[in-house]
Order: structure tokens, then sequence, then C-alpha cells
């Protein structure tokens, strides 16, 4: 399907000529609208553009990752010394290994954050995608609802973001869900592509994920990819930058990848 702007990178901060270009690669919503409240402080250091996808849109991931290739390109146009940071969340994390592995001369550092690349790894969820697309409409909203559960600890996120995240999973047509389930399912890069991979990487692991092993994946990956370091959430869920407790650019700071 080729449909107009159907990818397209958001501006979540103004332009900062000298700094490092900051793209978010969002989770299966394929919006990541509650990125925002990690964009400020990032704003100081990056700028920061974000991946949208519309819900209708189905890609192949060498297909998507082509896509996101000329969109980050026509977006250095005349800034071509500028590094890129590429920061993919769940799903999100999945489009960054890719782009990595096919056109890792477009990016210099990767941020893994619950990659959701364990999930072909769980015979569970296998089926996920199929009772995602046949459920009736009145239980797929029941499934929305435990769906937030396992996404978020109640606990460490505010009510308004627990509501505004209810209220973005349960506006996803269940064909979208369904189709990216799916699309997850078939995300089996071989170890050997993974070993290419070379870019300084930090992966983000969420100690008390409920929806995918986070941290086994964050130890699985840091073996594979040869210059990768893990850093554990011990407390978070899987949507861990919602929390206000975890500030991206802090946990940057700490490893030395925000330049002056």
């Amino acid at each position: 399907m080729n449909v107009p702007n159907a990818m397209k990178l958001l501006d979540l901060a103004p332009v900062r000529p000298l700094a490092p270009l900051l793209v978010y690669l969002p989770g299966m919503d394929g919006m990541g609208t509650l990125f925002d409240v990690q964009v400020p402080h990032l704003s100081r250091w990056f700028t920061v553009r974000g991946l949208a996808i519309a819900p209708d849109l189905s890609l192949d991931w060498c297909t998507l990752a082509q896509r996101l290739a000329a969109l980050i390109t026509q977006e250095q146009q005349g800034m071509p010394q500028r590094p890129v940071y590429l920061c993919g969340e769940s799903f999100g994390g999945c489009v960054a290994l890719q782009f990595a592995m096919q056109f890792p001369q477009l990016v210099d550092r990767l941020i893994l954050v619950n990659p959701a690349s364990s999930l072909p790894r769980q015979p569970w969820l296998h089926g996920s995608g199929w009772l995602a697309q046949c459920l009736p409409p009145w239980l797929y909203d029941l499934s929305c609802l435990a769906l937030v559960e396992l996404l978020v600890n109640r606990e460490r996120v505010t009510a308004a973001i627990y509501r505004t995240l209810l209220q973005i999973v349960r506006s996803l047509p269940q064909r979208t869900v369904a189709g990216r389930l799916e699309q997850l399912r078939w995300f089996v890069p071989a170890p050997t592509a993974l070993r290419q991979i070379r870019h300084p990487t930090l992966i983000l692991a969420s100690g008390a994920d409920r929806l995918l092993p986070s941290v086994a994946e964050a130890t699985y990956l840091q073996r594979l990819l040869p210059q990768a370091r893990s850093h554990l959430l011990p407390h978070s869920g899987h949507a861990c930058l919602l929390e206000p407790e975890v500030q991206l650019h802090v946990i940057l700071g700490q490893y030395g990848w925000l330049v002056p």
C-alpha cells in the first residue's frame, strides 16, 4: 500500500543545527505520542524527531527500513555530519535493529528500550496476531485494558498518563494490532547479522516487565552486539519511558552519550 504521508518524521523539538539527531521509533501504536514526556529534557541535547506510521500501513521489515532511510536522509540534508541516534522502544527496537543491519552508514548510535525482538521466541505469543484479529469488539476492548495493565505498573505512572495510554491502545484498529503482532513474529535476524551491528548500543531493560522477558533479551543482544551495554531498570514496566523516575537524558549522560 502506498499511502501519502503514511510514514513521516514528526518535529518533536526545534532544530538545533550543531546537535545530534535523535529519532524516536515507537511501539506498536506507531505514533509514540507519550514520548513527549521525555522530549523537553532531550531537546537540550538533540534535535528530536519521532517516526509516525499510519495504522493502515503494512510493510515488511526491509521496506520499513528503506522508507525510514529516505526520511532520515531527507532530514539530514544540509547537515550531513550530524550524528544520528535511533531510539527504538518495543516494536521500534526491532525497527532500529533492522535499520542498523540494512543501513549501517546512516546511524551512529542505537538506544533499544525493551526491544520486542524476543517475541518470536515466546511460543505463547505466536498466535496473538490471529487472536487479536478474531476477537469480537467487546472482548477486544477488554483485552486492551489487560494489555495496558501489562505495559505499565499503575503505581509508577501518573493517572493522566495511564488514561491516555488506555485511550491510545483502544483507538488502535484490531487489524493494525494483529498485523504488527504478526510482523513481530517474523522478526528473526540471524545471530551473524546482529554481530555485524558495530554501533555503540545502549539497551534499557525493565526488571518488572510483565509483557516480555526484557532483561533476558538485553543479555542475549549484549552477547551478540559487539559494542552493546545494558542498563537495568529494576522496578520499571515494559513502557518504562512513561515513568517519571525514568529520565532518558540522565541515563544517556551516565554513559557519556550527551555531547555538550
